[in-house]
């Protein structure tokens, strides 16, 4: 086998670290808690009509296919005002944007990955009761809102297969039929823990 000269070694070598330097975000089902931080809700609708609250707490379930993939939820809206009487669970079955590639990242000093998407993200979500609604964020403005949307890949501990992402969002824009009724900020964990 020949050998390599110390140039084209050096090369082979920073393109290993490249390589190893990569989010990691393992395909699969991953189980998530988003907190409402925020609500901009001037004639009240999405607190009286859909139970939105700051400081609201919802599980869910995320199916993950990777990187420049799809990724989408169910969750259990446990605030829901329109919930049965004596019942406060309703599903709420979003299909997100597709996850930025793994290039987009960029490594942060805590070891965590993190993209800021430029373009607008456009969410669409089915209710229980029967009511579709979009969910637009991004990293600009809506209706004089300041929007922020960040996506931020969790370091895999040494020796674990888990995984793991943040989606963190301000001000994102919630439309019934074209009509913005509220502005929400969440912040959800998501996390993968199958070997």
């Amino acid at each position: 086998m020949a050998k390599l000269s110390t140039g084209a070694a050096a090369i082979t070598a920073m393109f290993s670290t490249a390589a190893l330097a990569q989010p990691v975000l393992t395909p699969g089902e991953y189980y998530g808690v988003t907190q409402y931080t925020g609500l901009v809700d001037p004639s009240g609708i999405c607190a009286n009509s859909a139970g939105l609250a700051v400081g609201q707490v919802t599980t869910s379930v995320s199916t993950v296919l990777g990187f420049g993939k799809g990724h989408a939820s169910t969750l259990a809206d446990q605030g829901s005002a329109t919930a049965p009487t004596g019942y406060g669970i309703q599903w709420i079955n979003c299909q997100f944007p597709t996850f930025p590639a793994a290039a987009s990242f960029t490594k942060q000093s805590d070891g965590s990955y993190t993209d800021s998407p430029t373009a607008k993200q456009v969410t669409t979500c089915s209710a229980e009761n029967g009511i579709t609604y979009t969910l637009t964020s991004g990293n600009g403005s809506s209706g004089g809102q300041t929007q922020t949307d960040k996506v931020t890949i969790i370091p895999t501990l040494k020796g674990s297969k888990a995984s793991g992402f943040k989606l963190t969002s301000g001000n994102t824009a919630v439309a019934v039929g074209g009509t913005t009724l509220c502005y929400l900020s969440t912040d959800a964990l998501y996390l993968n823990t199958q070997k």
